[in-house]
């Protein structure tokens, strides 16, 4: 629990556990932003167990607050006692969430994981964003989700791409082999 007013960070944090939490504001990687005072920034972190607990527990952050950023984070696993069905894989009031994956999906622009996502490689790539800092791996065929493990493969797609990452065509193909086709920041 975080009572004072500082900046967090959390960064290529993967938890792999279950959690049990007697009281509110379980979760895998962080409990609670009393009062909403730290901004918390959290980075290419994963959960991949379960979670027991409370009121407003969550896969990732129990009670993030509201001055967070959570980019490039996924989840899977159940969670017990969630503040809400919207609130599985973090438990807001308002954060900005980008490129992000949980089992259940949510109100707060979380993708949902299916095993097609996770096994085509296309997870791996929308979580590694615009892809000019390669964090999440993934060899196809061998691993059933992204990993931080750099001796792993880079996903690559054969879509067409804003700059942001943003896929434009309606299909992608995602592979270990090839190369991106991601337009120019303009």
């Amino acid at each position: 629990m975080t009572n004072s007013v500082v900046t967090i960070t959390f960064e290529k944090l993967q938890m792999q556990g279950d959690v049990t939490c007697n009281g509110r504001n379980g979760a895998g990687i962080y409990g609670c932003n009393e009062g909403s005072l730290a901004t918390v920034i959290m980075n290419n972190c994963a959960m991949t167990g379960d979670v027991y607990g409370g009121y407003e527990t969550a896969s990732l952050c129990g009670w993030i607050g509201n001055k967070a950023t959570v980019s490039g984070c996924w989840s899977v696993g159940t969670v017990e006692a969630p503040r809400n069905e919207q609130s599985y894989f973090i438990a807001p009031t308002s954060v900005t969430l980008k490129n992000c994956f949980s089992l259940n999906g949510d109100a707060y622009n979380v993708n949902k994981i299916t095993d097609e996502i996770a096994a085509s490689g296309e997870m791996t790539f929308t979580l590694n964003g615009n892809q000019e800092n390669i964090v999440w791996y993934q060899t196809i065929g061998e691993d059933n989700y992204p990993v931080l493990d750099n001796t792993h493969k880079q996903v690559y797609s054969d879509g067409e791409y804003s700059c942001d990452g943003t896929l434009l065509s309606e299909t992608a193909v995602y592979s270990n082999e090839g190369s991106n086709n991601i337009a120019d920041h303009e």
